[in-house]
């Protein structure tokens, strides 16, 4: 199984979320990313693709490209496999709160406190799925 999250996809989410939050926080000057931050961005983005990297060992060869982070996971045979679908979505959403939560950290501490509190509940979930397996036949 491999799971592809697209950087362009990943930072165009965060230009939304921040300029939606500062606009909430009046102060979009401070909170917006936009894409001249690019060098600022391209830490952030590295560091939140390993991260998800590390939650999704022992099963994940990582992959981080210019485009992309691609994870290459091999799972036990018994593994659900129709549970792929939540697998990858759950990714994208950590990915994209982690990436939130390292942007927001040093302008709104706080908020970013808030993120990483969401990534908390999304990264159990991927382990759940992750440890999801088929009952053997015959039992």
């Amino acid at each position: 199984m491999k799971i592809v999250i697209e950087k362009s996809k990943a930072v165009e989410q965060l230009h939304l979320l921040t300029a939606h939050l500062g606009l909430k926080m009046q102060a979009p000057e401070i909170v917006c990313s936009v894409d001249d931050d690019e060098e600022r961005i391209e830490p952030l983005w590295r560091a939140t693709a390993a991260e998800l990297a590390r939650l999704l060992a022992p099963y994940c060869a990582f992959v981080l490209t210019d485009n992309s982070a691609e994870y290459s996971l091999e799972m036990p045979d018994n593994w659900r496999s129709d549970q792929s679908d939540a697998l990858q979505q759950h990714c994208m959403a950590f990915i994209g709160n982690s990436l939130l939560a390292r942007w927001l950290y040093p302008l709104a501490p706080e908020s970013a406190a808030l993120y990483r509190n969401m990534n908390v509940e999304c990264a159990s979930a991927i382990a759940d799925i992750l440890a999801m397996r088929r009952k053997p036949k015959g039992l």
